[in-house]
């Protein structure tokens, strides 16, 4: 795993002003499991993101967030609402000083997995050529300007938020500028994000579950690997 993850993520650098990202090769799908038969499938889809210093951060969430980073995003909906494929799926975008990384979490039987791996992979590849919905942006806008100002209600949140700028060495009006960029963004500014960034080409892919079907049914996406971690075998 270590090569796939270094292979992701040096083409990002950490530059605030480093052009957004060719996609890199299309790294192979990953299973991982031990052969064991489970009422559920875990699935985990993800890709190398960008630091909070990046000017392209605030599109990156806007994205993330309008794809699946919410109850009302495009892929819960999608998964749970419309197919009946599992109690929900949800994304979440991380970052730090020198990078970040998404990554996109749900579950659902194995008799459903050939659809769902399907589902997620049409969107994957719609995200990097079609523009969102305006519907799709207000709704992802007010989700996250709920979720800061409830963040700052408590003392708690204001500290959590104090030591993050600080560790992150961001200005101490990050937020506001941040909040300013969200309001701004359109469709057609977020299209170079959804086509670098969220580059199918990028993505990498996790399932824990029955190996031998995982494998057989991860395959027309890349080449499965079994990983096989050293905590599974003590």
């Amino acid at each position: 795993v270590g090569p796939l993850l270094e292979r992701s993520f040096a083409p990002l650098g950490f530059s605030q002003s480093h052009p957004i990202p060719a996609p890199a090769d299309p790294p192979p799908a990953i299973g991982v499991g031990q052969g064991i038969k489970t009422d559920q499938v875990e699935l985990r889809l993800g890709v190398p993101a960008l630091p909070y210093t990046s000017s392209d951060y605030a599109a990156t969430l806007l994205v993330s967030t309008a794809f699946a980073g919410h109850f009302r995003s495009r892929i819960n909906l999608l998964v749970r609402e419309h197919e009946g494929l599992t109690y929900g799926a949800y994304g979440g975008l991380t970052a730090g000083k020198q990078s970040g990384t998404f990554v996109l979490s749900t579950s659902t039987t194995p008799e459903n997995f050939p659809r769902m791996i399907e589902l997620l992979q049409e969107q994957w590849q719609q995200l990097a050529t079609e523009p969102f919905r305006d519907d799709e942006l207000l709704a992802a806008r007010q989700y996250l300007y709920s979720t800061f100002w409830q963040s700052i209600e408590t003392p708690d949140g204001i500290a959590s938020i104090a030591i993050e700028l600080a560790l992150n060495e961001l200005p101490n009006d990050y937020y506001g500028q941040l909040l300013a960029q969200l309001d701004q963004l359109t469709a057609s500014q977020l299209l170079p994000v959804q086509q670098s960034i969220f580059s199918p080409s990028r993505l990498l892919i996790a399932a824990v579950g029955e190996r031998q079907s995982l494998e057989m049914m991860l395959s027309p996406y890349g080449t499965p690997q079994h990983v096989l971690l050293e905590e599974e075998q003590q």
